[in-house]
């Protein structure tokens, strides 16, 4: 009863951590929730607590409540393909995306359900490019959007009786799918041939008296194309750098980090 949590984004961790026991024994112990809430509905515009919550759900959510018709269908003069996590189009931007050069609208299936693919080449590791969508449907942007709706209610309801409270904002990006907003894609993508790449990158040679393994994707050794996707993981930890800016920003201007 000491503090007022909220959590927000990826748990990786078993849903009973979620709650609180009391009594050693098993048959009267009680569970109390720990976290008040851990979603947000958009469509209903209220924070809401799930046993399990899944992130996707949480963007396709935020992407409904907006009402606005975005477009699902793939432009073909781009080879645009559709993103396995928002079933939006993207636009794959190295070959190291499974998808790269093939024809628009391509099935990210392996063969053994009918596609044409290995199974190692259909998993969000391999989806990486430019959305389609405006920033404002990206899945940072709409965990932010969760975590600003937790500070007003943490910081100014008076239901909370001024306890000390607690907000975990964990964001999925930078993650497989490596899919990022134009706005910070286009940033990164004239600045690509700057970026520093380690040779052990490439030069995988230092790795036979280690456990890992080399990946399985040739692409990954071409220089080019691991710079490539490294926009993508830049332009994806910038959006998120930018959100934790604003989450700040509210705290200071509560008067919360004196």
């Amino acid at each position: 009863d000491d503090y007022v949590c909220e959590y927000y984004g990826k748990w990786h961790l078993p849903k009973k951590l979620y709650y609180q026991t009391s009594g050693s024994n098993t048959t009267t112990t009680a569970h109390r929730r720990s976290i008040r809430y851990n979603a947000y509905d958009f469509r209903n515009d209220i924070p809401i607590f799930y046993d399990s919550v899944k992130v996707k759900d949480e963007l396709a959510s935020c992407i409904d409540a907006s009402k606005e018709r975005l477009r699902k269908d793939v432009h073909k003069e781009t080879n645009e393909q559709i993103n396995t996590y928002n079933e939006y189009p993207y636009t794959p931007t190295t070959k190291i995306d499974t998808r790269y050069g093939y024809p628009a609208g391509t099935p990210l299936k392996p063969k053994n359900k009918g596609g044409i693919f290995e199974p190692w080449q259909t998993s969000q590791n391999c989806v990486i490019g430019r959305d389609s969508l405006p920033e404002e449907y990206s899945s940072t942007h709409c965990l932010a959007k969760s975590a600003l709706h937790a500070l007003d209610r943490l910081i100014y309801s008076e239901k909370n009786d001024n306890k000390p409270w607690s907000l975990v904002v964990s964001f999925n990006s930078p993650h497989p799918p490596m899919v990022s907003t134009g706005k910070y894609f286009d940033k990164y993508w004239g600045l690509r041939d700057d970026f520093f790449l380690p040779p052990s990158v490439i030069n995988t040679s230092h790795m036979k008296n280690t456990p890992y393994k080399s990946d399985k994707n040739p692409n990954i050794q071409s220089v080019d194309a691991v710079k490539e996707w490294m926009v993508s993981y830049y332009a994806l930890v910038e959006e998120v750098d930018h959100h934790i800016g604003k989450l700040l920003r509210k705290l200071d201007e509560a008067g919360q980090t004196k």
